[in-house]
Parts: structure tokens; sequence; C-alpha cells
């Protein structure tokens, strides 16, 4: 009988765990559509038809806890909305992805893109080469990944 009971609690757990997985997925994608501003200067229709959330990372999520730690220890005065995590977006190429979702996002001093002659804004947010660049507008980030302008038929 306890057995039983803890199989039935283990299948328990599993859906659970299955849920929590889903909910997170549905969050995203409602944070995703929820983004899209149509920053792109055009009439362009997005059509989502899948977001995938990165895969739990453990030493990542111990880094981001550390500089999180590390920047209220700091002294600086941050309005609590500052320190609220948000999805935000970066525009990479898809063969990048899988690096960034093992290593993170790392610093550049030097953009492999200007260096190939893309010239780009500076963003929203900043220089690109002087920190990690994110935006939180899904489609404003889609202009990196193909390094021009958005168009019809674009996939990414």
């Amino acid at each position: 009988l306890l057995r039983s009971m803890e199989d039935q609690l283990r299948e328990k757990d599993n859906q659970l765990q299955s849920l929590e997985v889903e909910l997170r997925r549905a969050r995203l994608h409602v944070g995703f559509l929820d983004s899209l501003t149509n920053t792109c200067g055009q009439q362009i229709k997005i059509l989502v038809e899948d977001v995938k959330p990165l895969p739990h990372n453990d030493a990542l999520e111990h880094r981001f806890s550390a500089a999180l730690a590390a920047l209220q220890r700091s002294g600086c005065k941050f309005e609590p909305a500052e320190l609220q995590e948000r999805y935000v977006y970066h525009g990479c190429h898809a063969d990048l992805a899988a690096t960034i979702a093992s290593e993170g996002l790392r610093l550049l001093r030097v953009c492999a893109a200007c260096e190939r002659g893309f010239e780009h804004d500076t963003g929203w947010f900043g220089i690109h080469t002087k920190g990690v660049y994110v935006s939180k507008h899904a489609d404003y980030t889609l202009y990196y990944c193909n390094e021009r302008a958005v168009q019809p038929g674009d996939t990414g």
C-alpha cells in the first residue's frame, strides 16, 4: 500500500512539473505577443508558430542571483521596479542560440556584425559593445537576427 501511494505521489509530482513547464511556456508566449509593437516600421503581420523557452541552467541561474545580490549590496539606489525580473529579447543568428543557452550572454568589446560592415543604430538601450543588448520588444530584436530590416517571409 505504501509503495502504491509513493508511486501515485511520484506520478502527481511529474504531472505538476509538466504543468509548470506548460504554464511557463504559455506565459512566455503571451509575453512575446505582448512585446510586439510594430517597431519594424512596416505593416508586417507577425505569425508566432512557437515560443521555446531556454532550458533551465543552474550555473547561469547562480550567476544571475550573485549579480543581483551584488547590485543590491553596491549601495546604488534602485527603484523596486528596476530590480523586477522580466522577459527581454536578444536578437542573434540561430546558430548562436545554443551557445547563449549554455554560456549566457557575454559582454562584447567588438561586434562581429560591425566588423563585417553591418551598420546599425545604438539601439534603444545604448551601445551594444558596452554591455549585453536586450530589448523589451521582440520584434525590435528581429532586426539584429538578420542584420537588416524585417521583411515579409522572414523567420527567426
